[in-house]
Order: C-alpha cells, then sequence, then structure tokens
C-alpha cells in the first residue's frame, strides 16, 4: 500500500521508537528530548530561537499573540491553504486577507499581494506549499522590509535545508510536526526567531503552556505502530482498512483536528505544552532528516523529467501535478492500493477571491516522495498513462 494521508513517512523504527516511550510515561512529560530537538533544528536554523508548542496552529497563535497585534489588523495569507492556518487568526480577531496563489511554485502571487496591502496590514504569511521554496520569496521579502510588515514563513509543509542553514533574513520560520508532514512525531510545531523582543515574549508565554492530558499523549503514541500494522494490511481483506476505520471511530488514535477545530473555533488545548515524549519521537526522525531530504530530492527529480511542475528540483513532502478527471484517475490507482492525496481541494477563501486558487483545486494531485524507487516508478507510470489517455 502506498499512502500519502497514512503516516506517509514512518518506518519500522519509529514504530519501535513509540513502544519504547510507551512503557515509560514518567518520562513522557519533561526530560532531555526537547533539549536535543532545538539542538539539532538549529543546525538547519542559525541564530534563531526555537519555542516548540504541541501544534503549529497552536505556534502561530502564540506567535500572533506575542506581536501584540489590534483587533481587525489584517494578515495577508495564500488562498491555497488549511482551516489551521485561519484560526489562530479568526481567535485574535485579526482580519486574514486571501491572497492568490502562482502556479510556478503554488505560493503567493505577487501581483494580487501588492493589490491587496493597506495600512492595517501587520503580518504576511508567506506559504512554502509542499516544501517549495516560494518563486517570489525574495521579492515578498523586500516589500514586507520597505512596508514594515511581519513576515512568518510557513514550514509546515517542508523547507529547503540547505538554503535555511545559509540565509541570513530576520523573517520567523513555522514548523509543523504533524504525521502528515516531511518530519512528524504525530502532533507538534515550533516558531524559530531572531527577534529579541518576540522571544521575551514567548519565553513568558512558555511559564504558562498547559500539559497534554496523559491520554491524550498515550493515543499519539500508540498512533505509530497501529498506523503501520493498518498500511500493513489495508488491502489484505480489507483487515487494515476496517482496524483503520474502527481506531478513528472510537478515538483509540487521535484525528487531526479535534471537534471544536472542525467546528471553525480554535482549540486553545493546540498550543499547550509540546512533551519530552513527542520530542524523543521527533529526535529520531531528525537523525534521518538529511537522508531523507536526499531520498525526496532524487523523487522530486524523477518525477519532474515526467511531469515539469516545479522549476527546478527540491525536497518536497509530495510532489504536485494539476490533471484532468482527477477522481477518475484516484479510482484507478485505489484499485492499484495506491491512495494519495489532494492538498488542497477545497478552499478556505472566499468565493472569487482567488480565481487561480479556485481553478487549481479541481485538478491538484500529490505524489508521494519518501517511497523507494519501484513504488515510485509504479505511480508515476499509471499517472503518466492516465494523462496519455486524457490526451488522445
Amino acid at each position: 500500500m502506498i499512502s500519502l494521508d497514512l503516516a506517509p513517512n514512518e518506518g519500522h523504527q519509529d514504530g519501535l521508537k513509540s513502544l519504547t516511550m510507551i512503557i515509560q510515561p514518567w518520562r513522557w512529560i519533561k526530560g532531555q528530548y526537547t533539549g536535543r530537538v532545538k539542538t539539532k533544528l538549529k543546525r538547519f536554523f542559525p541564530e534563531h530561537d526555537i519555542f516548540l508548542y504541541l501544534s503549529a496552529r497552536g505556534a502561530l497563535y502564540k506567535t500572533l499573540q506575542g506581536l501584540k497585534l489590534n483587533p481587525g489588523d489584517e494578515v495577508m495569507v495564500i488562498g491555497f491553504t488549511c482551516t489551521a492556518v485561519i484560526l489562530p487568526l479568526t481567535e485574535l480577531k485579526l482580519t486574514p486577507i486571501f491572497v492568490d496563489v502562482e502556479t510556478e511554485s503554488f505560493s503567493l502571487d505577487l501581483t494580487d499581494l501588492r493589490e491587496k496591502i493597506t495600512s492595517k496590514t501587520k503580518v504576511i504569511i508567506l506559504q512554502h506549499t509542499y516544501g517549495i521554496t516560494p518563486a517570489n520569496r525574495d521579492e515578498v521579502l523586500r516589500l514586507s522590509k520597505a512596508s514594515k510588515i511581519q513576515v512568518i514563513e510557513d514550514l509546515a509543509h517542508g523547507f529547503d535545508n540547505h538554503m535555511f542553514m545559509k540565509d541570513k533574513n530576520d523573517s520567523i520560520k513555522l514548523l509543523s510536526f504533524g504525521r502528515s508532514k516531511a518530519i512528524s512525531s504525530v502532533f507538534g510545531g515550533a516558531i524559530l526567531t531572531k527577534d529579541k523582543r518576540l522571544q521575551e515574549i514567548l519565553k513568558q508565554y512558555d511559564k504558562r503552556l498547559t500539559t497534554p492530558r496523559t491520554s491524550f499523549i498515550a493515543r499519539c503514541l500508540l498512533y505509530k505502530p497501529l498506523s503501520l500494522v493498518v498500511k500493513s494490511t489495508y488491502d489484505f481483506a480489507k483487515f487494515g482498512k476496517v482496524l483503520h476505520w474502527f481506531l478513528s471511530a472510537f478515538y483509540v488514535i487521535p484525528k487531526e483536528l479535534t471537534e471544536r477545530e472542525k467546528h471553525g473555533q480554535f482549540n486553545p488545548q493546540m498550543a499547550g505544552l509540546f512533551p519530552n515524549a513527542f520530542a524523543f519521537l521527533l529526535n529520531s526522525q531528525l537523525k534521518n532528516f538529511e537522508l531523507l531530504q536526499d531520498l525526496r530530492m532524487k523523487n522530486v527529480a524523477a518525477y519532474n523529467e515526467a511531469f515539469h511542475s516545479i522549476q527546478k528540483d527540491e525536497s518536497l513532502s509530495r510532489y504536485p501535478v494539476l490533471v484532468t478527471k482527477r477522481e477518475e484517475l484516484m479510482r484507478d490507482l485505489r484499485k492499484q492500493q495506491i491512495y494519495l492525496s489532494r492538498w488542497y481541494h477545497t478552499l478556505v477563501s472566499p468565493e472569487g477571491s482567488c480565481p487561480v486558487a479556485n481553478s487549481i483545486k479541481d485538478s491538484i494531485i500529490n505524489l508521494p516522495t519518501q517511497v523507494n524507487a519501484k513504488d515510485r516508478d509504479r505511480v508515476m507510470k499509471q499517472v503518466e498513462l492516465h494523462i496519455f489517455n486524457q490526451q488522445v
């Protein structure tokens, strides 16, 4: 089974790590691994202070709160994003202004951004969609500096580690360690900043972070080993499929969004403490991060030869392709035990505000980048065949 939505970057070693931590509950909340994670992340982001939270949306909430914005202040957000980015804004009574997407890197369209900036614009969230470095990144950073607008680079999908090791700009960086991201501790997020004032504010906030329930931590620790069982048996007499339904329906493993968030409200618990148990899992993945980035780069290079979706080869968490008759393709792929995703096939932006994003959402499909060459070629062959059949 090849799946982009079910534990796409978990291996047997990750499952074993989770099992070893499950039987050591006294290490779940506090321990040495949060420090180790920060040390490893500092290799990629020198000169930044790092603040860890239970989720990326929680990290974004704390950061916007720390910037001391006023209700009604405007935050520029790409129209091609997920609900989790918007929830912290609405909770703080900030106004999201949706900017259309460009098709070179699926990030902010510079012309639309310039037209929508006003005197109330205080923050630009610059999304590195799928881990692609935005085509207009330099221009956005120059524009924001000239206009005294804060930039938060949304690296939740992934990032170019080699670029950021040498990067000198002062933007705030947002990371996600969710289950479908480039590195995963099931839940988790981080803010990285050079801003001394913001650092001091976040340090004060850190003293009052709520601790996640032990039952929640336990369920997250079960996710990695159980998801591996589900994947390995998914197409075996549908055992894995039934098991996955049971685990989700009875909340044995936690869902990505809480019920409150599904109803459009921010959940303050998601801005809580990042526990040592999650840092233990993340530390393990960070040890192999550069090897995983190399694997992703090789797969992206192969996809690029076939589909030419992006301008240069980068280490992406998923590779975007625009196709016609997408649902037909996905149905055919499922028959081959290939389950791809459609980030983002639903939009959070108001109807008509982002026409390019609206057109992309109906044709976007994502290909896996953390797979071996055999599985990559299987996926590529099926997608190429579909595209060819649509052209004849």
